[in-house]
Formats: C-alpha cells, sequence, structure tokens
C-alpha cells in the first residue's frame, strides 16, 4: 500500500509540475490568444463536476452582471453562454435518464418558440447572421445571438425548481448582480493601469462618463455603471419587503436605504432611470393594494414636503442629477437642460424619419444585419454635416422605440408574438401573486409591477427590441423558477382531502384512512 501511495504522487507530480510550466509560459505573453483558450479551457475542466451538479445556478447568478467573455469573437455577456450551458447539460442529463423534476409552461414557451421562428426566418430571408467578429463585412449578428440567448435563457431559469427555503438568497443574487455594473465606472476612475478588468467587466456603461472627459456632451459626470447598480439594490429592496414592508416601523431603516439609493441612481443622468423606478412604484402600490390605506396619502404628503425642501437646490445638485429631472417643469443648469432637450428632439427626428418605413417592413421585417462600409461612411458624413445626427442610429436599427424595433426588425409576426407573450406572462404572473404561495406573496406582487411597469415603458418611451427581450423573459422565467418550487410537495403541505378513520372494527393502522368519494 505504502508503494502504491508513492508510486500515485509521483504521477500526480508528473503530470501537475510540466502542466503548471507550461500555464506560467503562457500567461508570460499576455497577447497570445491561444494561451488564454487553453487557460480557459483548463480552467474548465477542473471545474466540470461542479458545472454538471449544479449548472442550474449559473443563470440566476449572472442574468443581470454586467460581465462578458472577452476570449469569444463579439465578447458575448456572460449570462448568454450560462444559459446556454445549462440548457445543454439538461438536453445531456435528459438524454441519459429520465428526468420529472423539469418545468414546463406551454402558454409561455409557445410564443417565445413563435417568436424564436420569426426572427430565424426573418434572419434567414434577410442575408443570414453575419457578423464582424467572424470577418464579415455584414453586421449585426450579435443582435440575433442576444435575442436568441433570451429565449434559451428562459428555459434555463425556468427549468429548475428554486426550494422554498431558498427564495430569499435567489432573489438576493438575482437582482443584486446589478453591483457588478459599478465595476466599469471605478476601472475607468483608477486609469489605463487597470484597463486590463474589462475583459471580464463589460466597458459599455462607462461610456458615457469616457465621452465626458473626452470634451464631448456637455461635461457632465455621468456614473451610467453606478445608475444601474443602485437600480438593482432598489429592485432587491422591493423584491424583499415591499412597499408595505418597507413603510412599516420596524424596517425604517429599509426605507431610508431605498431613498438613498434611490437618488445614487439619478447619477446616470438619465431620464429614464427616474421614470422606471417611479413607474415600478406606482404599480406596486397599485398590486399590494395600498390606495385605499393611510400610508398612500402619508407617502404623498411626505413627496410634496420633500419635493418643497428639495427642488429650491436642485440647481447646486450633480449635473447628472439635474439631467435626470430635466423633464420636470423646474429650473435647472442651462447647459444641461439644453443637452437633455438636444437628444430629446434627436429621437422625435428620428421616429418622424423612420415612422414612414414601418409599412414596408411589416410583412417581412428588416432584421438587423446593414453593412460595415454604409455605417462607416455614413458617420463621417455626420461629422462632415451632410447627414443627419440620427442616420447612424437608422441604419444600425437602434431607434430607441420598443415598438418601432419590434415592427421595423421582424413585421408585424415579431409584434403579434411579443404580445402574445407578455400577455401570457402577465396572466401567469397575475395568478401567481393572488393563489401563490404566501411567503411568495412579496416577490410575486413585486415581479408583477416589475413587467407591467417594463412593459409599459418598453411601449410609450423607450424600448430596444434586441436588447429588452431578455429582460422580460429573465422576470417571467425567475418567476416560474419561484413558484414551481414552492408547489414541491417535498416544501410545502398538499391540501388535506375529505377523508375519515377506518372503522374500529377492522384491523386496519390508523395511519391509513379510506378516502371517501364526494356525492
Amino acid at each position: 500500500m505504502r508503494n502504491f501511495a508513492a508510486l500515485r504522487m509521483l504521477v500526480i507530480f508528473s503530470i501537475t509540475v510540466p502542466l503548471a510550466i507550461y500555464i506560467g509560459y503562457l500567461l508570460s505573453n499576455p497577447f497570445n490568444m491561444r494561451g488564454d483558450g487553453i487557460i480557459i479551457a483548463l480552467v474548465g475542466l477542473l471545474v466540470s463536476p461542479l458545472l454538471l451538479k449544479d449548472h442550474y445556478v449559473l443563470p440566476f447568478i449572472f442574468w443581470n452582471a454586467t460581465m462578458n467573455f472577452w476570449f469569444l469573437p463579439g465578447s458575448p455577456p456572460f449570462w448568454l453562454l450560462a444559459s446556454v450551458l445549462s440548457v445543454g447539460l439538461l438536453f445531456l442529463s435528459g438524454s441519459l435518464h429520465r428526468r420529472n423534476d423539469l418545468i414546463s409552461v406551454p402558454s409561455i414557451a409557445a410564443p417565445l418558440i413563435f417568436l424564436f421562428v420569426v426572427v430565424a426566418l426573418t434572419a434567414g430571408m434577410r442575408g443570414g447572421f453575419g457578423s464582424e467578429a467572424f470577418g464579415s463585412e455584414q453586421i449585426g449578428g450579435k443582435n440575433y445571438l442576444v435575442l436568441f440567448g433570451a429565449v434559451v435563457g428562459f428555459f434555463a431559469l425556468s427549468s429548475h425548481q428554486i426550494p422554498l427555503a431558498r427564495a430569499k438568497w435567489y432573489v438576493a443574487v438575482f437582482f443584486l448582480a446589478s453591483l457588478t455594473a459599478a465595476l466599469s465606472d471605478l476601472i475607468l476612475a483608477m486609469g489605463p493601469s487597470f484597463y486590463f478588468l474589462y475583459s471580464f467587466v463589460s466597458p459599455d456603461v462607462a461610456t458615457y462618463q469616457a465621452e465626458s472627459e473626452t470634451g464631448f456632451g456637455a461635461q457632465i459626470v455621468r456614473l451610467a455603471g453606478v445608475s444601474v447598480a443602485c437600480c438593482g439594490v432598489c429592485h432587491y429592496l422591493l423584491a424583499r419587503y415591499g412597499i408595505r414592508g418597507m413603510l412599516s416601523f420596524r424596517r425604517w431603516w429599509a426605507a431610508l436605504l431605498f431613498f438613498t439609493f434611490f437618488t445614487l441612481a439619478l447619477l446616470g443622468g438619465f431620464r429614464t432611470t427616474f421614470v422606471t423606478l417611479t413607474l415600478l412604484i406606482a404599480f406596486q402600490f397599485i398590486f399590494e393594494k395600498l390606495l385605499r390605506t393611510p400610508l398612500f396619502p402619508a407617502t404623498l404628503l411626505a413627496l410634496v414636503l420633500f419635493a418643497a425642501c428639495f427642488l429650491p437646490f436642485l440647481d447646486k445638485m450633480p449635473l447628472s442629477i439635474q439631467r435626470s429631472l430635466s423633464f420636470l417643469p423646474i429650473q435647472i443648469d442651462p447647459a444641461t437642460q439644453l443637452d437633455a432637450e438636444a437628444t430629446r428632439d434627436w429621437r422625435l427626428d428620428m421616429w418622424k424619419t423612420v415612422l414612414p418605413d414601418v409599412p414596408k417592413y411589416l410583412l417581412l421585417g428588416k432584421g438587423f444585419l446593414f453593412n460595415e462600409t454604409d455605417m462607416r461612411l455614413t458617420v463621417e458624413a455626420q461629422k462632415r454635416g451632410y447627414a443627419s445626427n440620427y442616420q447612424s442610429s437608422i441604419i444600425n436599427g437602434q431607434y430607441h422605440s420598443g415598438p418601432l424595433t419590434t415592427l421595423i426588425s421582424f413585421g408585424i409576426w415579431g409584434a403579434i408574438g411579443f404580445l402574445w407573450f407578455s400577455w401570457a406572462s402577465i396572466r401567469y404572473l397575475y395568478r401567481k401573486k393572488e393563489r401563490g404561495h404566501p411567503a411568495l406573496r412579496t416577490v410575486n406582487t413585486f415581479l408583477l409591477s416589475m413587467f407591467c411597469s417594463s412593459l409599459l415603458f418598453f411601449l410609450t418611451i423607450y424600448g430596444q427590441f434586441n436588447l429588452d427581450l431578455f429582460w422580460f423573459t429573465g422576470i417571467i422565467g425567475f418567476s416560474i423558477a419561484l413558484n414551481r418550487g414552492a408547489e414541491n410537495p417535498k416544501l410545502s403541505p398538499q391540501p388535506a382531502r375529505n377523508r375519515v378513520e377506518a372503522p374500529p372494527t377492522e384491523t386496519r393502522p390508523a395511519s391509513a384512512p379510506i378516502a371517501v368519494q364526494p356525492a
């Protein structure tokens, strides 16, 4: 036995020591992409047992995380690859042995499959799935990838039954993952020495602050990453405690935290942040049935008093906060007001230009592909003043309007699929809010409020179909996982049937009652 243990140690060292030397050699050259791929493959091999066991947790952890995979073409986000991996392992395990614990909600799966088919057919008839990351002159393939990932992500989320005992943990992980967005602003503030961290953290939200520092815009410090992170904290507090819970005297600190992070969220300089959070609170008040309680007039009175004390000093606040409130009839910094009005007029002018094109794409959508050369020429023309400043957005399909991006990109069929999915989701969320497990009443009310407020915002104010679909599928997928876990008979008692005890003359155990059928 001693000789066998020594031989085993010798074999282990003969493998690990050369492998460690080789990995060290690869790490010595940071520009060797092939070495990065080998290291990632080795790490994946080491963690594969953990992935096979707990892969279903990954989509919940990364769904709202602002992180990406730098070593893959197009730098796809973590949530997309986590969803694909989870669904792939589900199919693999299902092919090896029959599973009875998977969740199926046909009323929501059907419209999503319909949308999947519509997007695939539109892409096939409009030039395929070209992508600049793969050397194609056609750009836009990543938008298709994100849409497909949103559908796949729904099945990855909803396929897992969240145990009722761990519901609070999943709620925290799902919404507080938005805190990773603040890392984007932090890396930018730390300087070029830390820019390598953008290999893991998406730099997109930091571009607003970078443009301000390089002289574009109105020189407003816009911490977009901080804004996204604070919105995530507000969402978690509403999902965990609800408005009724936060306004109770026992949890005064929760209301204080919510108000603090609500205010900090305005540092991004987005008017949409204030509107979306306000809509969410309004729907939460409605669905918690607080409009006819003393809490509603008390809250309105508190808001009026706060506005009376806060608004006179608004012009002394950071410019980003002033910009977030610029749509209100209040006095703010003139340059900030002009910057906000310029972006508003920019959207209105673009919508007027694009609206006549809607009938042309009703039967067959435009899709997402566009030519790289056309985009570069348009950008140069904008710089020289020969083209409107929204022409590049029209070419790449970024219309900043939910209905327009849906109708023009995928025609009437995409609109039908999305409305079908939205209606089925609202019905499911409302049913679970009314009849779900009592322990999940607060989070179910929040998920319904979140879906309704996001849908109203998407249809009326701002939306991008290719970017927002994953948000809607995430809400409904998370709700299904939560509520189906609560329905598990091992976690919640089943309603008792009509039973009577066995007659004392029969030799039958007392624990085996006889069921009586109703007349």
